[in-house]
């Protein structure tokens, strides 16, 4: 894609309107499939799905998967759990019209760096599809994500998850890494050793908290993935797309 296009599609993507809003990309073949949400990442300022929304769509597209992006509320509209209850309402939709959409059962959750924290918080069973009375994801996949918002997180991230709530019982709450149980999905993640925007850090805790708990997940640690990388074409990672769809439909 060139810089041009890119840089087009990123102001797309910012100047959408700050609400609810789905993008549907379905398989046209009349058959059933199962589906995946995917939540951008943007730090909670925007959905850049113009990297980590429509290309997944369309590479899950090719292996039978139904994808349906979703533009969550940003900025000043991103305080919790807003954004946790767009992706509900967005799956109570997508069920409630399984038919027409060709949906099996069967979904699978992903998101990148911001959108990442927002698909770990809607995977827990306290704060997210159990409390909505949704079902449990199949798996979840998480592309550098954001995990913890204690130290060496994305502040931009956490300011705009908190808000005024900024304070250490709700910092706690919305750290991944620290509310684990072993009902959490099954998790397929990665980052990059050298990613300079978020700190892999809070991807090595997770790791740890999946093990204490006993859920299970692949993860990758890659030496030199930076951040924001998509579908991480030519890189270390490229492969991440298929290898988390056999991970998800494995038994």
């Amino acid at each position: 894609m060139s810089k041009f296009l890119n840089t087009l599609l990123a102001i797309r993507d910012f100047y959408k309107p700050n609400r609810l809003s789905i993008k549907k990309f379905t398989i046209k073949d009349d058959k059933k499939h199962p589906f995946a949400i995917i939540c951008p990442g943007g730090g909670y300022y925007m959905n850049c799905a113009f990297v980590e929304g429509d290309d997944y769509a369309k590479e899950l597209n090719k292996l039978g998967i139904n994808c349906f992006v979703i533009y969550y509320r940003v900025r000043k509209k991103a305080y919790f759990p807003n954004p946790v209850d767009d992706v509900a309402k967005a799956l109570r939709y997508l069920l409630d019209n399984k038919e027409k959409y060709n949906l099996e059962d069967n979904y699978v959750i992903v998101g990148s760096s911001a959108g990442g924290h927002l698909v770990g918080m809607f995977s827990r069973e306290d704060i997210g599809y159990k409390k909505y009375n949704l079902p449990k994801p199949g798996a979840t996949i998480l592309v550098y994500p954001v995990v913890t918002l204690c130290n060496l997180t994305h502040e931009g991230t956490k300011n705009y998850i908190l808000g005024k709530n900024n304070n250490e019982k709700m910092v706690n709450l919305l750290s991944l890494e620290k509310n684990i149980t072993k009902d959490f999905p099954k998790t397929y993640f990665f980052c990059g050793k050298n990613d300079n925007v978020v700190n892999p850090i809070g991807c090595l805790k997770l790791k740890e908290a999946f093990d204490e708990k006993g859920v299970e997940y692949i993860f990758h640690y890659y030496d030199n993935l930076p951040h924001g990388v998509g579908i991480a074409k030519g890189t270390e990672a490229e492969n991440w797309i298929t290898e988390a769809v056999n991970f998800w439909l494995s038994k």
